[in-house]
């Protein structure tokens, strides 16, 4: 079902604990993809980081993503070349991961800190939330976070749903798998968004689905049952959008407006 990150006793939040031994099954994805950035970006590679559930040895079989960025020395530009050969190559090894995320980030870049955020979202994973598994770990370096640093889903969820979301499902109308795939996303991010309402009075942090709808509908009872259709909707999407645009709506103009008071 997932796991908090709790405060230390001097209000900041603690990081996973990465000394925790890697699920066997998942640590031979972790090589492939470590092998993939190797190949990929070379002598400019610095270091690569995991982060999710196979990062804190939580991964469910079939179900869970194996989520995963680099960092370089210096901007490397376009995304890796050989993406679609190491997807299938996942797909075929390791049918039981759901999908491999691939980032890559320069140093110099993940210093930045986006609109509306405190602080960057890349030093937060790497602080609180990652894994390194090659190279150079760059968490010590960065100076801790407080639960306010780590609001992000909510800050973007409105231009998410009225720009980005409408442009996805227009590109994507006739591939039911990538509407499928849109469903998920905003589903993910809407329940990720509920959950910065109240992270800060609770005092922890999760980007774990389950327990985003557990504490929210605990604060919020009148929204259980929204929140576990979005929740279900996570897990068994639905390439027909009128199912579930109507719940998206709903649900972004609601935590807009616990937002704004």
């Amino acid at each position: 079902m997932g796991s908090f990150l709790e405060l230390g006793v001097d209000g900041f939040v603690k990081s996973i604990d990465a000394k925790i031994p890697l699920q066997n099954s998942w640590s031979k994805v972790v090589d492939r993809t470590i092998e993939f950035y190797k190949k990929e970006i070379g002598p400019e590679l610095h270091s690569v980081y995991i982060r999710g559930s196979a990062a804190k040895a939580e991964a469910v079989e079939y179900i869970s993503d194996l989520d995963s960025f680099a960092v370089t020395r210096i901007e490397v530009g376009d995304e890796p070349r050989s993406m679609d050969e190491f997807e299938k190559g996942i797909k075929e090894d390791f049918p039981f991961c759901n999908h491999v995320e691939i980032s890559v980030i320069s140093l110099e870049q993940l210093r930045e800190t986006p609109p509306k955020r405190n602080r960057s979202i890349w030093e937060e994973l790497i602080k609180t939330q990652s894994r390194c598994v090659f190279g150079e770990d760059l968490s010590d370096s960065i100076e801790p976070f407080l639960l306010e640093d780590m609001l992000g889903h909510s800050l973007y969820l409105d231009d998410e749903v009225r720009n980005k979301l409408p442009s996805y499902i227009e590109e994507d109308k006739d591939d039911p798998e990538e509407l499928k795939s849109n469903c998920v996303w905003i589903m993910r991010r809407i329940l990720r968004g509920a959950f910065d309402l109240v992270m800060v009075n609770e005092g922890k942090f999760t980007r774990d689905l389950y327990l985003c709808y557990e504490v929210v509908s605990r604060i919020y009872p009148d929204k259980e049952a929204s929140m576990r259709k979005a929740l279900d909707l996570s897990l068994n999407p639905s390439p027909e959008t009128k199912e579930w645009m109507p719940l998206v709506l709903e649900l972004n103009e609601w935590i807009n407006s616990k937002r704004t008071t």
